[in-house]
């Protein structure tokens, strides 16, 4: 086994859960700002959970943006309630043969709660620590968790499909995985950083534990 604890990013790590992002976003921004932002646009807001986003975006509304988007994110979540394919399983076994398993996510409480409830995660990870309105703050968070258990460094590690996240992971002293099974994992420039290891697929993560299957 390679890891003693494993963390994991949640949007386009767990669940494919960023289209769902994408689109609350982009109905808040038609009904508030009153225009259609396009996909990069909308990824140029994320580092703060959705509340700073929408504070920055909309300071004069970002309440009653909050909501809508919360609600336009639980109704489209019933198109979402599993994590990828595979990962159940890899998730249970690592649980099963005492690998600790958190989850460290820039989302706020509010969507975290729901792709949590939908999904039925919830039970397989001890901690689970949301975004701040400040900006991300998950690298605190993670070398927090790593420090909490006990392990070295180059026994945890943090999972995630963006470059950022390996960013956070080196900056956090845990291994630098990247979760590329996704369609908008960020592939190319998640290989140019050179993590520690990079999966484009939910078997080759579980090859590279040394994880028995069956």
């Amino acid at each position: 086994m390679r890891l003693k604890g494993a963390i994991f990013d949640l949007d386009g790590t767990l669940v494919n859960t960023m289209p769902i992002c994408i689109g609350g976003f982009r109905e808040v921004f038609r009904t508030y700002v009153g225009r259609d932002y396009s996909d990069e646009e909308i990824h140029a807001t994320f580092g703060p959970s959705e509340e700073g986003s929408f504070q920055r975006a909309i300071p004069d509304s970002w309440e009653e943006g909050l909501r809508l988007y919360l609600h336009v994110y639980e109704a489209m979540h019933d198109s979402c309630t599993a994590p990828f394919e595979g990962l159940l399983p890899l998730l249970e076994r690592l649980k099963a043969n005492g690998v600790r398993l958190a989850i460290v996510t820039g989302k706020g409480a509010g969507s975290a709660e729901i792709s949590l409830r939908y999904t039925r995660l919830n039970p397989l990870f001890e901690r689970v620590e949301t975004g701040s309105t400040t900006g991300s703050v998950k690298a605190i968070q993670i070398r927090a968790i790593a420090e909490e258990w006990g392990f070295l460094p180059t026994e945890v590690g943090y999972l995630g499909d963006m470059a950022s996240d390996m960013r956070i992971a080196r900056e956090a002293n845990v291994l630098a995985l990247g979760a590329c099974w996704a369609n908008s994992a960020d592939i190319t420039q998640i290989e140019a950083l050179h993590p520690d290891a990079n999966f484009r697929t939910v078997q080759a993560f579980w090859d590279w534990l040394q994880l028995p299957q069956g």
